[in-house]
């Protein structure tokens, strides 16, 4: 038997799939710079990033699916990327912020296609979108500024 995915759902599982992998990078990175502001900073996005995940798995069972997993291969080769990518540049730290913040702003033009579905949300799903969004967006300033 198939069961096809609405819109919703199919947006809802990439974000998913997505904050669940940029975890994994921000705890990879944790590995690879020494300023300890920076890794505390990583390690706040981590945990209000892990609550988000688990409300928004929540949101994709309540629609009736099972949330999606990252890739296991596909995010090792990227983390392992990241990690050829800062030992070759000039600053570890600079490159490593670097791909954090368009690791965020890919992010939120997932949230921001999720919201475009809106008249599908309920109201507790479209409240988390927003949650996420500003999160995500708190998380660009503060990762700008730590630049």
């Amino acid at each position: 038997m198939f069961y096809i995915l609405s819109d919703t759902e199919v947006a809802l599982n990439e974000l998913l799939v997505a904050c669940r992998a940029s975890i994994d990078h921000y705890e990879a990175a944790c590995g690879l710079i020494d300023d300890e502001d920076k890794i505390t900073l990583f390690r706040s996005i981590t945990n209000q990033r892990t609550d988000l995940s688990e409300q928004l798995a929540a949101a994709i069972r309540e629609l009736g699916d099972l949330p999606s997993a990252p890739d296991p291969d596909k995010e090792t080769s990227e983390i392992l990327i990241e990690h050829l990518g800062a030992s070759l540049s000039e600053n570890d730290e600079d490159y490593i912020m670097s791909q954090r913040i368009k690791a965020e702003e890919h992010l939120q033009s997932l949230v921001d296609h999720a919201r475009e579905l809106e008249s599908a949300l309920s109201e507790p799903h479209r409240a988390l979108l927003i949650d996420l969004s500003k999160h995500i967006d708190e998380t660009i300033k503060a990762l700008l500024l730590n630049q």
